[in-house]
């Protein structure tokens, strides 16, 4: 259970990972369900989402909706096929 395992990295690491985690899953989890990856590409796509993140610190409501966003870009616009 690859994603099982970023989960309990993500809330060990804490700051805004589980954020991140949850932003590239949801993306990740549309695109499989477009037939746009493979089931086990999800795991990977958070995976490298989540390496590219050093530490966020998120202080409001505002932070976290703006690293949302900027997750979903990344994942969406480099890490999926095209």
């Amino acid at each position: 259970f690859p994603c099982l395992k970023l989960a309990f990295e993500a809330l060990k690491s804490g700051y805004a990972y589980p954020a991140i985690l949850n932003a590239a899953n949801e993306v990740a989890v549309e695109a499989f369900l477009n037939k746009q990856i493979k089931f086990y590409d999800i795991s990977n796509i958070i995976d490298t989402t989540m390496n590219k993140f050093n530490a966020p610190q998120c202080n409001s409501v505002a932070d976290i909706i703006e690293l949302d966003h900027s997750v979903r870009r990344l994942v969406t616009e480099t890490l999926l096929p095209s």
